[in-house]
């Protein structure tokens, strides 16, 4: 029996964008600025992905008042963020962020450009269909330019 592939659960947004230049290393510089409040792990490709990624572990600003006691009051956010490369450009940006409580990683946010139409978009799904970014982001675009009138 042939497993059918889906992607059940994306939300997607779409908003104008002044620059139209669809390189988002700018994004990527941004996310893995060097902070004092961030930890890096070392950089990674995922071959099988075609992506390279960084884990990011940022203290938590939290309030005087927050209740260290409680089991919902953790010191760190994690993210892990990953992108593809291609001739020194990247095209596309994911934030993938951990949920403390379940220890798995609960979301992504896959974030590119669509120079064709003046738009940048952000594409939100479980972190299982990381796998099929490639497939997510063609299908958004063709999706997206299906729906615009002529």
């Amino acid at each position: 029996m042939e497993k059918k592939r889906g992607f059940d659960g994306l939300t997607i947004s779409v908003e104008p964008l002044q620059k139209t230049d669809p390189d988002l290393t700018y994004m990527r510089n941004f996310y893995l600025k060097k902070r004092e409040d961030k930890r890096f792990d070392p950089m990674m490709y995922h071959q099988e992905l075609n992506l390279y990624s960084v884990k990011v572990t940022k203290k938590s600003v939290r309030t005087k008042l927050a209740d260290r006691s409680s089991r919902y009051f953790f010191d760190e956010n994690i993210n892990n963020y990953y992108w593809a490369e291609i001739d020194g450009r990247i095209s596309v940006v994911f934030d993938c962020i951990w949920l403390p409580l379940a220890k798995r990683y609960y979301t992504c946010k896959a974030m590119f450009v669509m120079p064709e139409i003046g738009v940048f978009i952000e594409v939100i799904f479980t972190p299982e269909k990381l796998p099929q970014w490639q497939e997510i982001v063609s299908k958004t675009q063709q999706f997206l330019l299906s729906k615009i009138k002529h």
